[in-house]
Formats: structure tokens, C-alpha cells, sequence
């Protein structure tokens, strides 16, 4: 019965070694991942300026009830990163423009008590590729220094009074100036 235990050997030998190929394939993916989450340790979680990120968010907000445009391009967009998004989706500046425009409509945002509940930075290697895409698509290089994933919590005017909130917004800072990141959505 040699050819019966070679068998149970090889059918052992072969789950091993899916086993140990389904680990590597998930440990792979778990650091591909890892790129892609932020982080609350080193240099760029430290630089965050919670003022003037505060700052930039209550403006958003304000800009968004409004429904000012300009305001908001400014806010959410550096030159470069408007190009970016332009290309990567197939239309001229504008029609980015558009589309925050129409996504506006029948948004009413009155609130109160904004205020920052966490951050956490992007690493240094997705702000890289992030920088590549903008590159190749607006020429500019090294656009983005920073990028942070931002909790706000803050209460909002509701038909039954006020209502609590928690939003997490992707902020990046280009030249010192903090944007909030919009409009990205392939």
C-alpha cells in the first residue's frame, strides 16, 4: 500500500502548500492595504495644523449651504489637483465644476459645534503615488506634502431639532493650504 500513503503524503504536501500560498497571497494584500490606510504616528501626523484645518472644513461647510462655487473650487481644489480629476475622468475643468455644482442642489447644511474628534495622516507612500497620478496628468510635481483622514463631529440643523454628526473627510495640503478632497471618484 506504498501507492496509497504516497497519495495521503502528496494530498498533504499539496494542502500545505495551497495553505502557505493563500497566507502569502493575504499577507501581500494586507500590506498593499496598509499603504492605502492612514496612520496616527510620524512626521506628517504631527504636522497637522488642527487650526487651520478646522478653519478650511468650516469654510466647506459654509460654502456648501451657500452653494458658492468659487468658494468651494478653491476649497477643494489646488490647481493641480482640478486638472488631475479633469483628465482622469475625460472632461474639461469645467464639468468637475458642474458635477459639485449638481451635487449641491437640495443640500441644506446648517450647523453648529464643529469641531475635530481625530486625525490620522496618510503615508508617505500614497501621498507618492498620489503625487505620480497628479504628475502625469497636470504635469506638476510633488504637489501634495500631506494628506489626512479627518473625523469632525458637529451637530446639524434637523427637522426635529439638533441632530449629532460624524463625517471623515480627506483633506491634502499643497503648498501649506489645506484642501478637502471632493470629486475623485473615478
Amino acid at each position: 500500500d506504498k501507492k496509497l500513503i504516497i497519495g495521503i503524503i502528496a494530498g498533504v504536501l499539496l494542502t500545505i502548500g495551497l495553505i502557505a500560498a493563500i497566507l502569502v497571497a493575504r499577507f501581500k494584500n494586507e500590506e498593499n492595504l496598509k499603504k492605502e490606510k492612514p496612520v496616527d504616528y510620524g512626521e506628517s501626523y504631527e504636522r497637522f495644523n488642527e487650526e487651520e484645518a478646522l478653519k478650511i472644513i468650516g469654510l466647506y461647510f459654509d460654502n456648501i449651504n451657500e452653494k458658492n462655487i468659487d468658494a468651494l473650487k478653491d476649497i477643494c481644489y489646488s490647481p493641480a489637483m482640478l486638472k488631475t480629476i479633469a483628465v482622469q475622468n475625460e472632461v474639461e475643468e469645467n464639468k468637475v465644476l458642474e458635477s459639485l455644482k449638481e451635487s449641491l442642489e437640495g443640500t441644506s447644511l446648517v450647523y453648529k459645534e464643529l469641531k475635530i474628534s481625530s486625525h490620522k495622516a496618510y503615508l508617505d507612500v500614497y501621498v507618492e503615488s498620489m503625487n505620480k497620478d497628479i504628475e502625469a496628468a497636470s504635469g506638476v510635481s510633488n504637489s501634495i506634502s500631506d494628506m489626512y483622514e479627518v473625523r469632525v463631529n458637529y451637530f446639524r440643523s434637523a427637522e426635529i431639532g439638533w441632530e449629532e454628526k460624524s463625517d471623515t473627510l480627506i483633506m491634502y495640503v499643497t503648498d501649506g493650504k489645506y484642501h478637502i478632497l471632493v470629486g475623485a471618484e473615478g
